[in-house]
């Protein structure tokens, strides 16, 4: 994970870099944008705005847009599809929709809206062993960012047959392991999933995590669905995840032939670009991504079963017999779309929106707004 200190180190540099104008025009503009826009310091920096030869500013959304006028416009919150992933597995596996297996889920009790095996006690030491599983991933119901992800091994020979993060845990000590890492993550209820492994083709990219394939689809009023933005997560050595959390690295997959065309360590100012991985030393800019036209097809797919979500970001991993999807985010974040050298706002996009009546404006910015610059100053959406 990147900490304060490197993050003020990477300020540091990029402020009294050759390639950044003058610090006083620097500033300025971060106050002007802040203001005007809503921009951050933290987005101005990550989109390289500070730099002589820079990306065109109109182009971008800020993280403080975003959230406020975008997704509001587009996207009905009360609808719990979405946030609850057990919901959500239930309404792709009526219009079979693949998505990633669950093995059962626990929780305070039995629920009556869906129908996946529910476990309690030793039940899931029963279930395990009547479908041969031997790792399998924990996560909690309504998580989000990866937090409270677990992998999982299983051994039913051993006294103590759950190993979690190199710990051995009998079948008390793991539940209650469970159920305090539900507490964290402020659910009550955990998924048991089977484990994607990484197919031999994806290796290279991501050692011992899966690749996060992140699609954004905009369907239109008329029904249409259209997709505007790829990207892609890929672990480290050792981790169990791609996330950001586990210092996963993001990947820019060009949309329609589905290849890399670039890649970033962090979406923060401290990032940097590379082009082949870290760990593996295998090149990542120019590989192509494998069945990416059936990627493109689930999440479309995916998309028209919606009813008032209209802005999705689609999380969808490779297997060898396909891909599937993990989960849709209605509230997925843009900042990481825009670190690449360009904009959310592209030409064809601006179109898409404007069917929602939505205009983020041109060449003129809005005019300076307190209330906007303590939104981009503090965080808030």
């Amino acid at each position: 994970m990147i900490n304060q200190a490197s993050k003020h180190r990477a300020l540091s540099r990029n402020l009294f870099s050759s390639d950044s104008r003058a610090l006083f025009s620097i500033l300025f503009e971060v106050l002007s944008l802040s203001s005007r826009l809503g921009l951050s310091p933290g987005e101005y920096f990550s989109y390289g705005f500070h730099r002589k030869n820079r990306s065109n500013i109109h182009n971008y959304l800020s993280a403080h847009q975003h959230f406020t006028a975008h997704l509001s416009a587009l996207n009905n919150r009360q609808n719990p599809v979405l946030v609850d992933k057990l919901l959500f597995k239930k309404l792709m596996a009526e219009h079979a929709i693949e998505t990633s297996s669950i093995i059962a889920y626990t929780g305070p009790g039995k629920r009556e809206d869906i129908d996946f095996p529910y476990v309690h006690g030793d039940n899931l030491l029963e279930l395990l062993q009547h479908i041969d599983a031997r790792s399998f991933i924990v996560k909690p119901s309504t998580g989000t960012q990866g937090h409270g992800i677990y992998l999982a091994s299983f051994s039913p020979s051993m006294p103590r047959p759950y190993v979690v993060n190199n710990k051995r845990f009998t079948e008390q000590e793991f539940l209650a392991f469970m159920k305090q890492s539900s507490v964290g993550n402020d659910t009550d209820y955990l998924m048991f999933e089977k484990h994607i492994s990484c197919p031999p083709v994806l290796q290279a990219i991501s050692p011992t995590a899966a690749p996060n394939i992140r699609i954004i689809t905009l369907k239109t009023p008329d029904g249409g669905v259209h997709i505007t933005g790829a990207s892609v997560r890929l672990g480290r050595q050792g981790s169990v995840t791609s996330n950001a959390g586990s210092g996963g690295l993001l990947a820019c997959i060009d949309q329609e032939t589905g290849v890399i065309s670039h890649c970033r360590t962090s979406i923060y100012i401290s990032g940097r670009s590379v082009k082949e991985h870290p760990d593996t030393h295998q090149p990542i800019v120019g590989f192509q991504m494998p069945q990416w036209r059936a990627v493109i097809d689930l999440c479309t797919r995916a998309a028209k079963l919606l009813e008032n979500i209209n802005s999705v970001g689609w999380d969808v991993l490779i297997t060898d017999h396909g891909p599937v999807l993990l989960e849709g985010n209605d509230d997925w974040d843009v900042i990481s779309k825009q670190v690449f050298g360009h904009g959310y706002l592209s030409e064809r996009n601006r179109a898409l929106l404007a069917e929602y009546g939505l205009d983020f404006g041109g060449l003129t910015l809005p005019k300076p707004a307190l209330k906007t610059f303590r939104n981009a100053m503090l965080g808030i959406k």
